[in-house]
């Protein structure tokens, strides 16, 4: 049997009934999550032993690990859940630093739980991984061999990403492929009106032109006489003169 399928036998969602409450997610989500996080944990662990300067922090763990926390891991879960969980965390940030967290998205995504919760179930599960890979050998060096075996998920350093596409260079000439917008017309209302308007004045024209529409004729004129005021006062002025002569 793999060191991994061994794993699961000792830890999984029955072994953990507390897994749950302490992480914070659904039962359905618990076996599957503790499933994939040991497979992810033995992962990192085996990228760690082969790099020389995290192989010596894992030799460090190995040699700190307390393997009598696999006797009930149960109850060591109920009793000493978060120190298991803050120790595990901590040991995790040390050995990977950033990029823990191309380990946590891909199993955030595959478990269906929040990234938070994934953090949360790795650094829990952590001192059990460590404690069944320490009872197996004290130096970090074996740890490849140990787990070459096993179906791991893959380092993200080996994960093969799809290529991007190159973005499409933005060009300012027209495209000859492009149908031409046609703009559009105007409304129907507004040509109709426009019709009537011309049907009207053309009506109004030929009215007028064959006679049954008078034309409005100028008035001639009126000649008045205006009086000679100026004359008159003096006839008046003078015919008073007489008379006061007289």
């Amino acid at each position: 049997m793999s060191l991994l399928a061994t794993a699961r036998t000792q830890i999984n969602a029955e072994t953990l009934p507390a897994f749950p409450e302490k992480i914070g997610v659904a039962d359905s989500i618990s076996a599957p999550l503790i499933a994939e996080s040991l497979s992810t944990l033995f992962a990192i662990f085996k990228e760690a032993a082969e790099n020389p300067e995290k192989a010596a922090i894992l030799q460090d763990f190995l040699a700190q690990t307390d393997t009598d926390i696999l006797d009930g891991p149960g109850e060591t879960l109920e009793q000493y859940g978060e120190e298991l969980k803050r120790s595990g965390k901590s040991g995790l940030a040390k050995l990977l630093g950033p990029q823990l967290t191309d380990y946590i998205a891909p199993l955030a995504q595959s478990t269906g739980a929040g990234e938070g919760k994934v953090a949360s179930a790795l650094g829990t599960l952590a001192p059990f991984a460590l404690a069944i890979l320490a009872k197996q050998t004290q130096q970090a060096s074996e740890v490849p061999a140990l787990l070459a075996e096993d179906d791991l998920v893959a380092a993200p350093s080996a994960r093969q990403e799809p290529p991007k596409e190159p973005a499409a260079e933005k060009s300012y000439l027209p495209d000859p492929n492009k149908k031409r917008e046609r703009r559009p017309f105007p409304k129907r209302r507004a040509i109709a009106l426009l019709l009537i308007l011309a049907l009207v004045a053309a009506l109004l024209f030929w009215l007028v032109n064959s006679g049954i529409i008078p034309l409005p004729q100028s008035a001639e004129p009126v000649q008045t006489t205006a009086l000679p005021l100026e004359e008159d006062w003096v006839m008046i002025t003078d015919w008073s003169h007489d008379h006061y002569l007289a």
